[in-house]
């Protein structure tokens, strides 16, 4: 009977030396991502706390990109200068994504919105917006229309029905585990297997050189997976207010993009709704 409460007592000191070990080594490497690398574009203040946009500065029209579950300004890589050509455009991360700060508000898309709304004011980014949403981020460009209507030029929506093909709405519980591993450094140890690596590496493979370490290092932060779990908890939430808040379609023209987004597709679709606008004008 000793020799079990021994044993049991020395598993225990072991695993609480194991995940101590875990915190540490995640808040290090966190800090140290953080650190590493300068915001590519400028922080705005949304009220105590700064996002972070990439704006192409000049254009007639302005667009201006939300992001799907988990993608930062990084991912429009290859999509923003394109856009840029013949528009303003504007990709920013959410709270807590790439280089902007976290926020203590709810993730929820109404929340989301308004902070976006703030963060193109207080960027002196004057309307019309024609707003582009990548599934998740769709919930939120929807809701900003819903909240400010005489804004919003037109609206891009793509793969708007994701969350029934998705598996974010996942079990709570999984969620919460996953928060869990990731402030235990369990998901940057996973990070370094081969295979987890390599399949990591393939979705960035066509960025250019100097961004692909930029965006391997956000991907593993700990106000990045956090805020990532905190907006899947939060998507019924979400979908629930889009529902409660609906959009004026009379005034407000809409392109819907489904299936898989390539770049000359998005760019194509963007291309379009501004000749639109202009047309109407």
């Amino acid at each position: 009977m000793v020799m079990t409460k021994n044993l049991f007592k020395s598993v225990g000191v072991a695993c609480g030396l194991l995940i101590i070990s875990g915190m540490s080594y995640q808040y290090y490497q966190t800090q140290k991502d953080l650190k590493a690398y300068q915001p590519v574009g400028r922080m705005v203040d949304v009220g105590g706390y700064k996002l972070h946009m990439i704006d192409s500065q000049v254009g007639k029209a302005t667009v201006v990109i939300d992001s799907a579950l988990g993608k930062t300004t990084l991912d429009w890589c290859l999509v923003q200068p394109e856009i840029a050509k013949f528009a303003r455009v504007i990709t920013y991360d959410r709270a807590g994504y790439g280089w902007s700060d976290v926020s203590s508000l709810p993730k929820t898309a109404e929340n989301m919105a308004q902070q976006m709304h703030t963060m193109l004011h207080n960027a002196k980014i004057e309307p019309p917006y024609i707003l582009v949403g990548d599934a998740f981020g769709g919930m939120n460009v929807q809701l900003f229309a819903a909240l400010y209507p005489q804004e919003v030029a037109g609206l891009i929506l793509m793969n708007p029905d994701w969350h029934h093909q998705s598996d974010v709405t996942m079990n709570p519980f999984l969620l919460y585990l996953t928060d869990l591993a990731n402030y235990c450094g369990l998901l940057r140890v996973f990070e370094l297997l081969p295979s987890v690596a390599k399949k990591a590496a393939d979705k960035i493979a066509a960025y250019p050189s100097y961004l692909q370490n930029i965006c391997k290092s956000q991907a593993l932060t700990t106000p990045y997976i956090h805020a990532v779990v905190q907006e899947s908890l939060l998507v019924a939430t979400s979908l629930q207010q889009l529902q409660s808040h609906p959009i004026p379609v009379d005034t407000i023209r809409s392109i819907v993009i489904d299936g898989v987004q390539q770049p000359k597709i998005i760019m194509h679709a963007v291309q379009n709704m501004v000749h639109q606008l202009q047309m109407q004008s």
